[in-house]
């Protein structure tokens, strides 16, 4: 009879564990970009989430974690209640951290199960420039004194840095 009582239990406990998990997910996710609103990841993931929520069939709100070159988002993802209800994009920076003495995690820190998108690094000039390969922007840059030339990126680790 215990034996018995024992196995109603443990099939009460199996059922009501798959019924918790047929309902996920029962309340709204988040994804967190650890970029700026506005920039190339953050416009990725509003697409991502976008099609995300229309197959959970509950929001997901996209929440920009910025500062630290990335660092602040990218922990913020990696230690993270990993329930499923928060999911992040991660980008090439969280290789980079630790070796740059930035952070302590790693690609490691996290379990990626999917490529969303690639933006490649590049150099852009106006249409109108006469530099009009690498190799001109190269030797333009390197001729003209300090100051000539403007340029933006990330700080120090940052993807566009690396490249």
């Amino acid at each position: 009879m215990r034996m018995l009582a024992r196995a109603a239990a443990a099939t009460a406990m199996t059922l009501a564990a798959s019924t918790a998990a047929l309902a996920f997910p029962d309340r709204p996710v988040q994804l967190l970009v650890p970029w700026a609103a506005g920039g190339g990841m953050d416009a990725v993931m509003r697409i991502f989430a976008a099609g995300y929520e229309a197959e959970l069939k509950q929001p997901v709100n996209v929440i920009n974690r910025t500062g630290g070159g990335g660092l602040t988002g990218h922990t913020a993802i990696a230690t993270a209640t990993p329930d499923g209800y928060t999911v992040g994009g991660i980008s090439p920076e969280i290789s980079f951290f630790k070796t740059l003495g930035l952070g302590d995690i790693t690609i490691e820190s996290v379990d990626s199960f999917s490529r969303v998108s690639l933006i490649p690094a590049g150099v852009t000039v106006k249409v109108d420039s006469p530099m009009k390969t690498a190799a001109d922007y190269i030797k333009a840059v390197k001729d003209n004194p300090k100051g000539t030339f403007m340029a933006s990126g990330t700080g120090v680790g940052g993807s566009w840095h690396i490249a």
